[in-house]
C-alpha cells in the first residue's frame, strides 16, 4: 500500500473515531437531559419533595404516599411519636435512635454506613426480591410529632446513573402543617 493511501486511511479513520465520539457524547447529554425532567413538587399529610415531573402517584396501602417513574419508585412512610411512646418503646428518643430500630427491624446489614446530613439521615442498601436485585437509597426525617422514612427504589444495575437525582430527590424534602 502506497504512503499516499495509507495517510488517507489513517485521517478517515481519525475523522471516523471523532465523529463516534460526539455521536456518543450527544447521545449522553440527550439522555441525561430526558431522564431528568422538569422539577415538580409533591404535597400532602405534611411532607412535600420535589421529583421530576416523570412521576406520578399511584396508590399503596402500606404507605403514606408513593410516586412511580419509568426507573425510580418512591415510598414514603410516617410514624407518629406518640403511637411510638404508647407501644412502650421508650429508648426512641431522637432520630439516630429511630434509624437503628428501623435497621434492627427491617433485617439491614447492622455495619451499614447511615449517613448524616444534618436535616435528614440516609443509607443506601441492596435486596434481592424474587430473583431480582433492587437498590434502595432509604432517607428518614424527624419532624415535631413524627418520624419520616422515605425509600427510593430502582434496579441495582441502574442506581449509579440515578444516584445523584436520588440524593437531590432525598434532599428536597420538607414539612408544613398545611396540607
Amino acid at each position: 500500500m502506497s504512503v499516499m493511501k495509507k495517510q488517507k486511511n489513517k485521517k478517515k479513520f481519525i475523522m471516523y473515531k471523532r465523529f463516534s465520539a460526539w455521536v456518543l457524547l450527544t447521545v449522553m447529554m440527550l439522555s441525561l437531559l430526558t431522564a431528568c425532567g422538569k422539577a415538580k413538587k409533591f404535597t400532602g399529610d405534611g411532607i412535600t419533595i420535589t421529583l421530576s415531573e416523570e412521576f406520578v402517584k399511584k396508590s399503596n396501602p402500606e404507605a403514606t404516599f408513593y410516586y412511580e417513574s419509568p426507573d425510580i419508585a418512591v415510598l414514603g412512610t410516617r410514624t407518629d411519636k406518640s403511637d411510638i411512646e404508647m407501644s412502650g418503646d421508650e429508648d426512641t428518643d431522637s432520630l439516630e435512635d429511630y434509624v437503628q430500630k428501623f435497621i434492627s427491624a427491617n433485617g439491614i446489614k447492622s455495619d451499614v454506613e447511615v449517613v448524616d446530613k444534618g436535616d435528614y439521615m440516609y443509607l443506601e442498601t441492596t435486596e434481592n426480591r424474587n430473583g431480582t436485585n433492587y437498590a434502595y437509597l432509604i432517607s428518614f426525617y424527624e419532624n415535631e410529632d413524627d418520624f419520616w422514612v422515605v425509600r427510593f427504589a430502582c434496579y441495582k444495575e441502574a442506581y449509579d446513573s440515578f444516584k445523584k437525582n436520588i440524593k437531590k430527590y432525598a434532599k428536597s424534602v420538607t414539612f408544613s402543617e398545611e396540607d
